[in-house]
């Protein structure tokens, strides 16, 4: 009877097999979680509850790239602890050498630090495990502000050919069209705000 209870209570293999696909799939659910927290934290300049949430994140969810990379998020929105958000996105690459998010991070960093020959090993490294737009877009961006413009421009066609409605990437390639005809994107912008403010301006004095 005992030998039968034991037979009984021992799980079968499908069930074996979907117990570590459903960790997962909580891992990733609560990963989820933690970061619209974090994000919404950040926005609302909360710096000191995000790096609660993400350090909360990172203890519930031990070895987990995605959560080390939350808390070199936040710790990136402080110029002072830089140097520990690098650590903090070269850990979770050294766990996970493919994962996304920690590349990007540190890509973001870098080009805060004007290091853009560094972001762009980083991008053409992501590249060779994921073909997508988004990373073809950034790499792009990273080039334009290198001066790299050939460069920028072969990566903007890449990924509006893989994805047609990207509008990072129509939007980073109208840019950069304008800079190669000795256009400044950022003063042309500036006027228009200007002219629009004036134009506003005019129809409010027709009501006085």
């Amino acid at each position: 009877a005992l030998a039968r209870m034991r037979r009984a209570r021992a799980p079968s293999r499908s069930t074996r097999g979907l117990r570590p696909r459903a960790q997962a799939n909580n891992q990733q659910k609560d990963l989820k979680s933690y970061r619209g927290l974090v994000d919404a934290y950040l926005t609302s300049q909360k710096h000191k509850e995000a790096l609660c949430a993400a350090k909360e994140a990172m203890s519930n969810l031990p070895r987990n790239p995605g959560a080390i990379t939350l808390v070199g998020r936040v710790l990136a929105a402080s110029p002072e602890n830089r140097e520990k958000a690098k650590r903090a996105f070269n850990k979770a690459l050294t766990l996970d050498p493919l994962c996304i998010d920690a590349a990007l991070a540190l890509v973001d960093l870098y080009i805060d630090l004007a290091d853009y020959g560094t972001c762009i090993e980083l991008l053409q490294h992501c590249l060779q495990n994921h073909n997508q737009d988004f990373l073809h877009t950034k790499l792009a961006d990273v080039f334009t502000l290198n001066e790299q413009y050939s460069e920028a421009l072969t990566c903007y066609h890449t990924a509006i050919s893989l994805n047609q409605s990207s509008a990072a990437a129509a939007q980073g390639l109208e840019r950069l069209e304008k800079l190669m005809r000795g256009v400044d994107p950022d003063l042309e912008e500036e006027e228009a705000e200007v002219e629009e403010e004036a134009e506003v301006g005019a129809d409010d004095s027709a009501y006085i």
